[in-house]
């Protein structure tokens, strides 16, 4: 069946299509990701990723066989590894101490910093 045929046959406009089901799903998914949080149940980003993939898997966005073959297993090592060092420098403090000694020197801008910078973006525009 052609695009217009099926334009022509669909008088109403479902704003969350078969086609629209993923995209909604992965904007959902950055939320959750970003928020970690609703009300009082705390979502793991893995828990979140497992939510999106059940969705596009049971709407039948993707079929199991196409899923399954899209993993590959070189990222997921190294997605394993990344998460792995990010969490041992998180535990030690490490994070903690590098974030502290970068951000020790930050200060309040003071009206006398926002003149300065103005008048270095007005020169920077000519």
């Amino acid at each position: 069946m052609s695009f217009a045929s099926y334009a022509d046959r669909s008088s109403k406009f479902h704003p969350i299509s078969l086609m629209n089901i993923p995209l909604v799903t992965l904007c959902v998914v950055f939320v959750l990701i970003a928020v970690r949080q609703i009300g009082s149940v705390r979502i793991e980003i893995w828990q979140a990723m497992l939510l999106g993939a059940i969705v596009v898997l049971v709407s039948g966005s993707i079929s199991p066989s196409d899923a399954v073959a899209a993993i590959d297993v070189d990222v997921m090592f190294f997605l394993f590894g990344m998460f792995v060092v990010g969490r041992a420098l998180e535990e030690s403090g490490y994070l903690t101490h590098l974030s502290y000694n970068y951000f020790k020197r930050a200060h309040k801008p003071s009206s006398d910093d926002y003149s300065r910078s103005r008048i270095f973006l007005c020169a920077s525009d000519e």
